[in-house]
């Protein structure tokens, strides 16, 4: 399922909720040998919140990099394009163009840089 979103080079992670209402403990035993890698929570109770909170910090800045451009106003549209993760680090103007530091996954921060003059990256 993930290959026909174009996510299979995505990090994912594979999580069972509701483990305080399984019965059972036979059953889930069994689940999380069978899923070693899996995290199993109770939103409802909080079991294991924070291992996922932390999880998913982990799996969103996974590979990423930083970029820093020097753009003109013009182009700033790219830095707002959808199904990016892009993110903002500092952006500062001068002399009417404006310096962005941005960190993102490789593939899109080449895309963006790819859209760009030449002249506009100032750091990788």
């Amino acid at each position: 399922m993930l290959a026909e979103l174009g996510a299979s080079e995505k990090p994912s992670l594979l999580v069972f909720n509701k483990i305080d209402r399984v019965e059972n403990q036979p059953y889930l035993a069994r689940m999380k040998e069978k899923y070693p890698s899996a995290l199993f929570i109770s939103a409802h109770k909080g079991i294991r919140l924070w291992e996922l909170i932390q999880r998913m910090e982990k799996a969103l800045y996974f590979g990423t990099k930083e970029m820093e451009l020097l753009i003109g106003p013009e182009h700033l549209y790219l830095l707002e394009t959808p199904n990016s993760n892009l993110h903002i680090i500092a952006k500062i103007w001068e002399e009417g163009k404006v310096r962005v530091r941005l960190s993102g996954n490789p593939s899109d921060l080449k895309r963006i840089a790819e859209m760009l003059p030449n002249d506009s990256i100032t750091s990788l």
